[in-house]
């Protein structure tokens, strides 16, 4: 009972989150600038986009029109050949996963965050768990999610940023779907494990669709395509090497970051 009275809250607290999206999308903005300006994206199926931009250029903003949260004033979003705009918002979320990068458990067992709807036996469980231990890179944080039953505080608090991680991963890989939004998911963690993370992101998610608004440029060096945003306006798109060959705005955030040598060398591995 303490279990489902945990999901029921989960579920409240974010209807009301959205809600609170949503008014706040439909306030009179009449003395304000779009948030996202003359945007317009096609993403084919299969590929892997990034988006990349300094604070405040827009990349929160654009996942919230993925999902349909915001609207857009004037462009057009594509995904899988489909313009979002015309699919009914319960059919276009039911077809995304979103990892965040604040992952978020309820009270309730470690079986009931992996499956919230139940149907999975937990060898299935046990399975992924399994499949996303190597994120840890050999720290032995797998070993505190090998019960099942083990109890998890509200928001996962008896957990650490890793675990509820991985968590949210194992979460993704059980129900797969046909887009993969990372939100900047491994921004919290140090490089190694990020790297880690990022295979297993690659591997497990190979048939979808895949958005990644990343924190590190390291993220998107292999990606297909490269979306950078400023000022809620798309300046530049294309391969990760054609950006770099165009020495605009990627090419300076590249070349101003600590990694930059190591990012070059990635995009060149990837061209």
């Amino acid at each position: 009972m303490s279990g489902m009275m945990g999901k029921i809250n989960l579920l409240t607290s974010g209807a009301r989150a959205i809600d609170r999206v949503l008014d706040i999308a439909d306030a009179p903005t009449e003395n304000l600038p779009p948030v996202l300006r003359n945007l317009s994206i096609s993403i084919a199926p299969g590929r892997r986009l990034g988006v990349v931009g300094r604070t405040g250029a827009g990349k929160t903003s654009l996942i919230n029109a993925l999902l349909q949260f915001i609207d857009i004033e004037s462009g057009t979003i594509y995904i899988d050949g489909v313009d979002i705009a015309t699919v009914k918002i319960d059919r276009l979320r039911n077809s995304i996963s979103v990892i965040p990068q604040d992952p978020f458990l309820f009270s309730g067992t470690l079986r009931e965050n992996l499956s919230m709807l139940g149907g999975k036996t937990d060898e299935e469980l046990k399975m992924v768990l399994r499949k996303v231990a190597a994120t840890q890179d050999g720290r032995g944080s797998s070993d505190a999610l090998d019960d099942l039953d083990m109890a998890i505080q509200p928001g996962g608090e008896n957990l650490s940023h890793g675990q509820r991680q991985m968590v949210c991963l194992a979460r993704a890989i059980l129900d797969p779907r046909r887009i993969v939004i990372l939100d900047e998911a491994t921004s919290g963690v140090d490089q190694v494990t990020d790297s880690v993370v990022q295979r297993v992101i690659r591997r497990e998610f190979a048939e979808s669709t895949m958005i990644v608004v990343a924190h590190r440029l390291a993220t998107v060096a292999d990606l297909d395509q490269v979306l950078v945003l400023d000022e809620g306006m798309a300046v530049e798109s294309g391969s990760p090497a054609e950006l770099m060959q165009k020495k605009g705005v990627f090419w300076d955030m590249v070349n101003q970051g600590g990694d930059a040598e190591s990012v070059r060398m990635a995009i060149e591995r990837g061209s």
